[in-house]
């Protein structure tokens, strides 16, 4: 075996879970009957998609009753302007009928919004997961009535020992394996946590993902391998070639050549330093 330099790259494993940026349970905004569900569990829907019709009969009836009079208060305005501004007619009478439309528009408009919190829509594009309503029901702001996932937007997170808190960065390498799909991919830690565990003396990592395929999906398991040391001019040996001598220290045969024909095998003591996958990093004792 040659001696020659080498990179040498360490790595340590540490198990995480995935998570979706986009993974929310929709509560609707206010108390009613579910009257429609108008989707089904796995149902891809867009962004501001009609999923749970609440009964809103009474809101509608109020809606249309006051549509009509606002009809009347704007035809009165409009005809109070009119005349007021041909200086006919008097001032109390036109700002009574102006004061009158506005209120009107003010009311209609209360009305309005609290009909759009019968409706509840998706927030942004992705699947329907789970529905645990059903039409009939009472539903009320502290009732789910659904599941919408988003799998464009993936990360893992996992938890690292203190011990890495040197070693691990934002920007760091880590492969993240996931072997139930079998999908290994290479990727950066994008956030380190700021807070450590007291129970267990970690600290949080991130790792952004991209999911083009949505074979990720929230709580797979992924293991991540994350680089903590790297030196790309180093001597590297089999790990299998390093041996132990009856005090602890490490050493090696070696062969040195006495003429062209001839050579002998001398054993040198090394130190050595990280071992990964089979390899070790040789810091003195060879060149």
């Amino acid at each position: 075996i040659e001696v020659r330099k080498d990179t040498f790259d360490h790595f340590f494993e540490v198990m995480g879970e995935v998570h979706a940026q986009k993974n929310v349970l929709l509560l609707p905004e206010t108390q009613g009957i579910i009257e429609k569900i108008l989707v089904k569990e796995g149902q891809q829907v867009s962004k501001g998609e009609l999923l749970v019709q609440l009964d809103g009969d009474i809101l509608l009836n109020n809606i249309n009753e006051l549509k009509s009079q606002l009809d009347l208060a704007k035809t009165i305005y409009e005809k109070r302007k009119t005349l007021w501004d041909k200086n006919i007619g008097s001032e109390v009478e036109f700002l009574q009928a102006q004061n009158n439309k506005e209120s009107l528009e003010a009311r209609l408009k209360a009305l309005e919004v609290q009909y759009e919190f019968t409706q509840v829509r998706a927030p942004f594009a992705g699947y329907v997961d789970n529905i645990p309503a059903k039409v009939g029901e009472m539903a009320s702001p502290a009732m789910p009535l659904l599941r919408l996932i988003s799998l464009d937007d993936v990360y893992v997170r996992a938890d690292v020992s203190e011990r890495y808190l040197v070693e691990v960065n934002k920007g760091t390498y880590v492969d993240v394996h996931f072997e139930n799909v079998n999908i290994h991919l290479p990727a950066q830690i994008g956030q380190v946590g700021n807070y450590i565990k007291p129970e267990n003396r970690t600290f949080q990592v991130r790792v952004e993902l991209e999911n083009p395929d949505r074979l990720l999906k929230p709580n797979l398991l992924a293991d991540l391998y994350i680089r903590d040391y790297r030196n790309e001019d180093a001597l590297v040996l089999p790990s299998r070639v390093i041996q132990q001598s009856p005090d602890g220290r490490s050493f090696v045969y070696l062969y040195e050549k006495i003429d062209d024909k001839k050579g002998q095998i001398v054993r040198r003591f090394i130190e050595t330093g990280l071992s990964y996958q089979g390899r070790t990093e040789v810091v003195k004792g060879l060149k």
